[in-house]
């Protein structure tokens, strides 16, 4: 569906990563609406543990774009194929920082749709206890029906689900079991 690339923002002399929409996909306005919301779905929380956005448009070719932090570090999907499962303070910090950045999310009415290894990134980071932060990446959008974006839920409109996703994680981290969607 698109691509990603590493760059360097000249205006605030920081790397940031590139998503690109591929250019005939970019066509679809089904497709660029739902890219779109991704990035303000992220702009709208505030959280060390939501990949910041810097900014989102077309590019001259038509393609849509998001430019977002730069991030250094893996997947934990990667991080379990690396090293098997995590010891069990290990998975409870990551799991702590994630309930955390999905908590805030939620206060805006903002449920994360594919929460999964493959969309949760580990990075290093000096200010946390044992060194390593979570983030959550991709596929934030508005819980709601209609196609207003960003529209705020009341707390009996968000679903349980989610965090049952994080304590099905959570186990996956320390048993090496495969987390599958219903």
């Amino acid at each position: 569906m698109g691509a990603v690339y590493v760059a360097e923002h000249t205006l605030i002399g920081r790397q940031a990563a590139i998503k690109i929409l591929q250019r005939e996909m970019s066509h679809r306005q089904d497709l660029v609406t739902r890219f779109f919301n991704e990035a303000r779905a992220a702009t709208a929380v505030k959280h060390p543990g939501i990949v910041e956005i810097y900014d989102f448009g077309y590019h001259t070719d038509g393609s849509a774009y998001i430019v977002m932090e730069y991030l250094e570090g893996e997947t934990l999907a990667a991080r379990l194929r690396r090293t098997g499962p995590l010891p069990a303070a290990r998975a409870a910090a990551l799991g702590r920082q994630l309930a955390g950045a999905l908590g805030a999310a939620h206060a805006r009415g903002i449920v994360h749709r594919d929460l999964k290894p493959d969309n949760i990134f580990i990075v290093r980071d000096p200010d946390i206890t044992d060194g390593e932060r979570a983030l959550v990446l991709n596929r934030r959008a508005p819980l709601n029906r209609s196609s207003a974006p960003l529209n705020r839920l009341r707390d009996e409109e968000i679903p349980p689900r989610p965090i049952s996703l994080i304590f099905a994680h959570a186990r996956a981290c320390l048993d090496g079991s495969i987390v599958s969607e219903v």
